[in-house]
């Protein structure tokens, strides 16, 4: 019984390959295409024109070029709400360092106990 299910299944699961491949296979054959020629273009050397090789297997091969590794640098340009945000982080930590600047000042000038001279006008 269960050698009969099997057939079927196969059967079935064939069926569903040749369905995808019908309906999506163009649609993918072109994303992928549209992939490769733009990691080629990416990684051409512009002063040369000389198109790169192929990644080696060892770091990643083909895989790498359909679904290259995230890049640190490029995250903030792809996402606006995390630039503004690294740009609010940056601005607040400005400030708060100003503010304790400011105070230490002013303990520092509240310790003299010498009245300030005042300016002539």
């Amino acid at each position: 019984a269960q050698y009969a299910n099997q057939d079927g299944y196969l059967a079935a699961y064939e069926n569903l390959k040749d369905r995808v491949k019908e309906r999506h296979g163009q649609e993918m054959r072109e994303e992928v295409q549209d992939k490769i020629n733009a990691w080629f273009l990416e990684n051409r050397d512009p002063e040369t024109g000389a198109f790169p090789d192929f990644p080696d297997v060892g770091n990643g091969g083909s895989a790498d070029i359909l679904n290259p590794p995230p890049k640190e640098e490029d995250d903030a340009d792809l996402d606006p709400k995390a630039a503004k945000a690294k740009a609010d982080a940056e601005k607040k930590k400005k400030a708060e360092e100003e503010k304790k600047k400011k105070e230490a000042a002013k303990k520092k000038g509240e310790g003299d106990d010498k009245p300030k001279p005042k300016c002539p006008a």
